[in-house]
């Protein structure tokens, strides 16, 4: 079938329009992602906003063909490649805002599917507090920042704001004493005094290659966007342990996941043990929306979906419990959420710890030994916001499943604001 030009012309034109529109409200939903995706009936235009994809367009093959090309030849990506993934990066202005979008492009069954990062570069930067820690993490976390060296560990899942947390612990180590050097694919904030390098895979420059050069620029503290291998975990713990203060991230769920991980990388439980001086685990959660949010009674036959002693016991040991929930409204497009905060574990490692670390102890007596020293869980953590108001039981078990079975036998008592 031949396509006339003035229709041709007309389905470029209205791709190129829609384009523009799904960027745009994008960022002013302040969704992180953007998905075009191929189905049976075309494309559809997905946002993700608040950690949920909501639905966009759905607009036929042809258009849909032509947004996806459109956005690859902006993105310097081949047009003519539909079968091989690509990446390509584009700087969009709007509304006064600079946002960077990451594209990467992939086949799949119905077709090719583009997915757009969107990082916003004039955001500012959060501190400890801003990123939802309550005074008694922020206080433990400041704590692992005092070692003159050591392996600080950020673990969490994809999306739950590993980066923002580095950058903020970054900035607390910010000042004319110390030299900060940082190895990140890619640099997503741009830091006053401290030394930003940016991994090139296509120069053959990855995590590793770029560390082996850092040692030579007289660093103190060193941040590595993400340790992804052995060899970048090997680098991290040896830098760690001679000298140098190191934080990194991992794709692992948990405080103690980080350690096994780490061995898992090919690094001996001693020197892992011996370099490891803190974990930040981490989980994002939507708050309430505070345009539509409403009290909820608390009362004994309230339905609930956790165990009965678990809330039983929150109502016993916080003196005025005050929950609340969303109703949906315009502004929070009917969810009841608006927003997200951050829920933490926040660990020290003792020297009683390392040890257990060293000898590989079970869990139960690593989590026995780091409570008896005022760790937290991460439900614990989640708890804490429930009993402020801040977000519903629901959410935090949402994203908190695998600890609905809270030890009661050990005595938390969630402190309000």
């Amino acid at each position: 079938m031949t396509i006339k030009p003035e229709l041709h012309e007309s389905i470029t034109l209205r791709a190129v329009t829609l384009v523009e529109r799904a960027i745009q409200r994008a960022i002013e939903a302040g969704a992180s992602d953007i998905h075009f995706q191929s189905i049976s009936r075309g494309v559809v235009v997905r946002y993700r906003i608040d950690g949920m994809l909501e639905d966009g367009d759905l607009v036929s093959d042809q258009v849909g063909r032509r947004m996806i090309n459109h956005l690859k030849v902006l993105s310097e990506m081949d047009v003519a490649d539909r079968r091989r993934p690509q990446d390509g990066r584009l700087f969009y202005e709007y509304g006064g805002r600079s946002v960077d979008l990451r594209m990467a492009s992939v086949d799949s069954l119905y077709g090719e599917n583009l997915t757009i990062r969107v990082l916003d570069r004039t955001a500012s930067r959060l501190s400890l507090d801003q990123l939802g820690m309550d005074e008694a993490e922020a206080q433990v976390a400041r704590n692992l920042l005092r070692n003159p060296h050591g392996l600080v560990l950020v673990t969490g899942p994809t999306g739950a704001g590993k980066t923002t947390t580095l950058y903020a612990l970054l900035e607390q180590l910010n000042d004319n004493g110390r030299n900060l050097v940082t190895v990140e694919e890619p640099i997503e904030y741009d830091i006053d005094r401290v030394n930003q390098i940016a991994v090139d895979r296509k120069l053959g420059l990855g995590f590793a290659e770029c560390l082996r050069a850092v040692f030579r620029h007289d660093p103190d503290v060193i941040m590595i966007g993400e340790i992804r291998d052995p060899e970048s975990a090997q680098i991290a713990v040896r830098a760690a342990l001679s000298g140098h203060l190191v934080l990194s991230s991992l794709h692992t769920g948990s405080t103690f996941g980080a350690f096994t991980t780490l061995v898992q990388l090919g690094v001996s439980p001693y020197m892992a043990a011996n370099a490891l001086v803190g974990v930040v685990a981490q989980q994002l959660i939507r708050k309430n929306c505070q345009a539509c949010e409403e009290s909820v009674e608390i009362t004994p036959s309230m339905p609930i979906p956790i165990e009965r002693a678990v809330f039983d016991k929150l109502v016993e040991s916080v003196p005025k419990p005050r929950l609340s929930a969303g109703r949906g409204c315009e502004l929070c497009r009917g969810t009841g959420f608006r927003g997200r905060t951050g829920i933490f574990e926040v660990l020290d490692v003792s020297p009683a710890l390392r040890e257990a670390l060293a000898a590989r102890a079970s869990r139960s007596r690593m989590e026995k030994l780091a409570t008896d020293l005022g760790w937290r869980r991460l439900l614990h953590s989640g708890f804490t916001r429930v009993a402020r108001g801040i977000t519903p039981w629901e959410e935090v078990l949402r994203m908190v499943p695998s600890q609905a079975e809270y030890d009661l036998a050990h005595d938390w008592t969630p402190e309000l604001a």
